[in-house]
């Protein structure tokens, strides 16, 4: 008996149609249904952002490697039974920072506006690679990571020059703190 359209295509699911389900984390954030992290993002802050962003970017690295023979052998993300476990922090942290609705120090309102582009197309292309096959999920993270070097690039061009005033105590990972004081005989 031959099967008619609906009944083939309720049986058969395209992969356009196939949604990370991590996804509606992203939308739990956008909707106001998790509260959203406040503070300040200034050059301290920023730092500590973009480091959590590096561990985020390797991760996805491993991930792969660690998957590098069911990809071969044909699996999708979606295919793989770790993948929500293993991404659901990247995509809390995500959601957070792209909804993140607190103070942004006026020097770093560009950086921040790049560094949100660039975090919205990762969340994108995380999405969109979820039910691909493996070659093109591939081909796209390799495009992906080339924008985000580039965009790093930007970054570092936009984020101010650090200022140091006289008087001030100077702190940093590179320097030690000190205070100078003058005495008078």
């Amino acid at each position: 008996m031959k099967k008619t359209e609906t009944e083939t295509s309720e049986t058969k699911t395209p992969e356009t149609e196939i949604i990370n389900p991590l996804a509606t984390i992203i939308d739990d954030y956008k909707n106001g249904n998790v509260e959203i992290s406040g503070g300040k993002i200034n050059a301290q802050r920023f730092q500590e952002i973009s480091s959590e962003y590096s561990k985020y970017i390797t991760d996805i690295g491993d991930y792969l490697e660690k998957h590098m023979n069911d990809i071969i052998d044909g699996k999708k993300l979606c295919d793989l039974d770790d993948y929500e476990d293993y991404f659901s922090g990247f995509y809390k942290w995500a959601g957070n920072l792209i909804y993140f609705d607190g103070k942004i120090a006026e020097d770093y309102k560009p950086v921040w506006r790049k560094f949100k582009e660039m975090l919205e197309h990762h969340v994108e292309v995380m999405n969109e690679i979820y039910a691909v096959d493996g070659g093109e999920a591939t081909d796209s993270l390799n495009d992906l990571f080339q924008y985000l070097s580039d965009g790093s690039k930007d970054i570092a061009s936009l984020v101010p020059a650090a200022k140091v005033h006289c008087g001030e105590t100077i702190t940093s990972e590179n320097f030690a703190e000190m205070k100078l004081k003058k005495y008078f005989l």
